[in-house]
């Protein structure tokens, strides 16, 4: 059981790699790729897109700088969850690259909604990070529990989305809400105003859901789920090349390159030879 766990660990260690690596080639691309057509005087080829403007490149750089933020922490020796950062990245893929720089929100009808739908699934998943940081000392969470959280955390999410898609709309006249017509321009009234806000919100609510029982099963048949969603602060050793062990003390987990391990089995042996001389003179004492 201990190396199937070990073995998926490194499995999922791989998978974020890759991901991560796959997402910022993809948003490198696209910096490339604006500044090569802003340079020649060339438009999009996104339909309804235009020259590419200053905005453009600055909106590429900033996304690059947000999906690489997981990488700078584990320069500073924080290693954000394997999880976390695989359905960070892929949001960030699906959302921003397909949705924002491929023109699926505005040349693809159903694309809002199933954007939606997935950032509930997500969303659910992250939430795990959060409740993991609320229970490291309680290890009985009810399945329940953790589909209740899940749930209400993504459809939390969604509303506080929502309302920035509002203020957005409101202070800069941009249609995240989509209360006017992409092309035309033409402003909606009454209750199909309110349609693209209401369904968001619904189907965010079907993807809090999955993410729910998700959750819940894994739980159900793991009880160290939970743990999987826990940040490992790394010490000053842990930083170089080498294949990494997992040493965990209580609440305290680090991680020690293999190559080192000998060393601290040593100072532990220091330790308890240091402990057994102590009791022995207590002994003499009594």
């Amino acid at each position: 059981m201990e190396n199937q766990k070990k073995n998926f660990i490194k499995v999922l260690n791989v998978i974020d790699m890759a991901v991560f690596i796959v997402t910022v080639s993809i948003f490198a691309f696209c910096i490339c790729f604006a500044a090569v057509s802003m340079i020649l005087g060339k438009e999009s080829p996104i339909d309804g897109y235009g020259a590419y403007t200053a905005y453009n490149m600055l909106q590429r750089v900033g996304i690059l700088i947000i999906v690489l933020i997981p990488f700078v922490l584990r320069l500073f020796r924080v290693v954000l969850p394997p999880p976390v950062t695989i359905a960070f990245n892929l949001f960030m893929l699906i959302t921003v690259f397909g949705g924002t720089f491929m023109g699926l929100y505005i040349n693809t009808n159903w694309w809002d909604k199933f954007n939606h739908t997935l950032s509930g699934v997500f969303l659910g998943l992250g939430g795990m990070f959060f409740l993991n940081a609320l229970t490291r000392k309680n290890e009985k969470v009810s399945a329940f529990g953790i589909f209740l959280y899940a749930f209400a955390f993504a459809v939390m999410c969604g509303a506080v989305w929502e309302i920035y898609e509002f203020a957005c709309d409101g202070l800069l006249g941009s249609n995240m809400q989509k209360f006017r017509n992409d092309h035309s321009l033409v402003e909606y009234v009454g209750r199909e105003a309110l349609i693209d806000t209401m369904m968001d919100i619904v189907v965010d609510a079907c993807g809090a859901v999955v993410a729910g029982i998700l959750c819940a099963v894994a739980t159900s048949k793991n009880r160290d789920f939970l743990r999987m969603f826990e940040i490992k602060i790394l010490p000053k050793k842990a930083v170089v090349a080498g294949d990494i062990t997992t040493v965990a003390d209580g609440d305290v987990a680090c991680e020690i390159a293999a190559t080192e391990i000998e060393e601290c089995n040593a100072d532990a042996s220091d330790i308890v030879v240091g402990d057994t001389d102590a009791g022995d003179r207590s002994e003499s004492l009594q």
